[in-house]
């Protein structure tokens, strides 16, 4: 029996629990999933306390996005689901479309709009919604898929992880199956209660505190770089978040350290950001030595994972450090940054989303519960939480340079885009002599912005569009 069809059998009790949560997602515009309690009364309590004993966060997961618990399927669990046949049948579609696509140009690196994927593999419209849906789960990391409404319609899916050896020959669903079995990874309970008892006892030895060893009856014996990290903390009164940053994110690391401050009350001399005045190091201090040990004995570290500071060494090195030391390690993606950008074993971490205020809520209930510490009513912090989305979604190249005509700064070639309705759009050049005549600024942007821009492609426009456009901007204004 292959590892797939095991997964699918082990969790065979549990499809109706799938089929209940695929179906309610479906079903909502914008997308939610269903409250805990809805499950229970719909599915029986009794079976779903056994899929949240029995299985593990590759089928499902229980949240918390605003202190009312709700439950996610997962990719394994759609699988395991009474379509499950059905959708690996629309992923063998997906995967033999896109083996074809890179036959034909094996250099190809832009996205694949559903529009290309459904003529090519004659899905129709409900198919493709539902592939959209399938290829927005974690393991295949694809990062660029439209949100609309409604949901899935119209989306463009980048370069899968896991597809790397598409052109290869074979069956496609056999090799299909071994890829996804390869991806079967399950590294939590499903429960929130059980998930954050598996969280504590990974980061306990490195997390110890100071308190917990002078109450210890038995002395605690740790490794030398934790007890360097201990005694540097005793010295600085001990740290207890990390945040790693890029410097040109001052403003948003900012915005993150008072939404800390005003849901958990952390004061500022409990947090290392480094840009920061009240969290920065000391006068004096050995720079690399300091952040090493400061990284190694925070209780939380969070990654701000912006365009820039995905092109830092400085905080792509600071996440596999703390990566090295099994402790919580918190992604927040902002200002349009996606996951796709990283790679090994820190691409499988479960991002946040700060674009996103459910998702904001979810990063403080769980880094509250890694500290102990009780959220308050949301209304004491929620200003606070609203300047971070706005703050991350002000940052998003995709909103700041929407109507606007860009080129790419220092590229010398005449290649020119125009952002629009959230898309990126390659600009023909008959298209950008009616942008002159128009007088339509022509904008430089940075290496990072084109990273977010470009990863969204929406086909070319000519000369015609072009004109219809401006004109739909006119009228607007």
């Amino acid at each position: 029996m292959g590892l797939l069809t095991e997964i699918r059998s082990r969790a065979k009790r549990a499809q109706p629990i799938f089929d209940y949560l695929w179906d309610r997602w479906s079903e909502t515009d914008p997308l939610k999933w269903p409250l805990a309690r809805s499950v229970c009364h719909r599915c029986g309590k009794s079976e779903v306390d056994w899929a949240a004993n029995k299985l593990n966060d590759a089928y499902l997961i229980e949240c918390e996005p605003s202190n009312d618990p709700t439950f996610e399927l997962r990719l394994f669990g759609a699988l395991a689901s009474s379509h499950g046949d059905e959708w690996l049948g629309l992923l063998t579609g997906f995967w033999e479309f896109m083996r074809e696509a890179f036959g034909e140009n094996p250099a190809r690196t832009d996205g694949f709009p559903s529009e290309e994927v459904g003529r090519r593999t004659r899905m129709d419209a409900t198919e493709l919604r539902n592939l959209g849906r399938l290829l927005s789960f974690h393991p295949f990391e694809m990062m660029n898929l439209g949100y609309g409404s409604p949901p899935f319609v119209g989306w463009q899916a980048g370069i899968p992880k896991g597809f790397f050896d598409i052109g290869q020959p074979g069956d496609a669903r056999k090799r299909l199956e071994a890829m996804l079995a390869r991806r079967y990874q399950p590294r939590l309970p499903v429960g929130l209660d059980a998930r954050q008892q598996a969280l504590s006892r990974i980061a306990s030895a490195a997390t110890f505190s100071d308190e917990d060893e002078e109450k210890a009856a038995v002395p605690v014996k740790r490794p030398a770089a934790s007890r360097r990290a201990a005694g540097s903390g005793r010295a600085r009164g001990r740290i207890s978040v990390f945040i790693s940053h890029s410097s040109k994110d001052k403003e948003f690391a900012s915005a993150v350290m008072e939404l800390l401050r005003a849901a958990l009350g952390i004061p500022p001399h409990r947090i290392r950001c480094t840009s920061i005045p009240g969290s920065k190091l000391s006068v004096g201090a050995d720079t690399d030595e300091q952040i090493r040990a400061d990284i190694a004995a925070a209780k939380v570290f969070i990654g701000l994972l912006t365009p820039a500071s995905l092109r830092s060494a400085y905080v792509l090195a600071e996440l596999g450090a703390r990566w090295q030391t099994q402790a919580p390690l918190a992604g927040l993606l902002a200002k349009g940054a996606n996951g796709g950008s990283l790679s090994g074993p820190i691409a499988r971490l479960n991002m946040l989303n700060a674009h996103d205020e459910a998702e904001l809520h979810q990063f403080l209930g769980d880094v509250g519960k890694t500290l102990h510490k009780k959220l308050p009513n949301p209304s004491e912090y929620l200003n606070a939480l609203k300047t971070v989305r706005d703050s991350s979604i002000a940052g998003d190249p995709v909103a700041r340079y929407e109507r606007k005509r860009v080129k790419v700064r220092g590229f010398h070639r005449p290649d020119q885009y125009f952002i629009f309705h959230g898309r990126t759009h390659y600009v023909e050049s008959e298209a950008a002599q009616v942008c002159e005549e128009a007088k339509l600024d022509l904008t430089e942007i940075d290496a990072e912005d084109a990273d977010v821009l470009f990863s969204d492609l929406g086909g070319s426009v000519n000369a015609a569009e072009m004109r219809r456009i401006l004109g739909e901007i006119r009228s607007d204004t």
